[in-house]
């Protein structure tokens, strides 16, 4: 829905879309590496498998994703150079290195 105008909406569901937002104040055409806000832009990731719903998985799972964010002064750089993708070989991949060790 981020893409598309607001104006454009269905207006039954403006309030379950704006519920998806991060930021209601969101304009699809400010977007600039000073924008913060992504809409309604998100990943979901599922894990299926034996064993995977223990404690003990969820814990590793957890900490292995965990390690894939960025911190705040990574989220700023990357805003920044976001426009660049040769530049953005700077951020370590962490979960490259993981995948082969779980």
């Amino acid at each position: 829905w981020a893409t598309l105008p607001k104006q454009q909406w269905p207006e039954e569901v403006k309030d379950s879309i704006l519920a998806d937002y991060d930021s209601l104040d969101h304009d699809e055409t400010a977007a600039s590496p000073t924008t913060s806000s992504v809409g309604d832009r998100r990943q979901e990731v599922v894990f299926i498998g034996p064993g995977i719903g223990s404690l003990d998985s969820r814990t590793v799972i957890e900490s292995v994703l965990d390690s894939c964010l960025l911190n705040d002064e990574e989220w700023d750089i990357f805003r920044s150079k976001r426009d660049d993708e040769a530049s953005l070989t700077c951020f370590e991949n962490p979960l490259q290195t993981r995948i082969l060790t779980y």
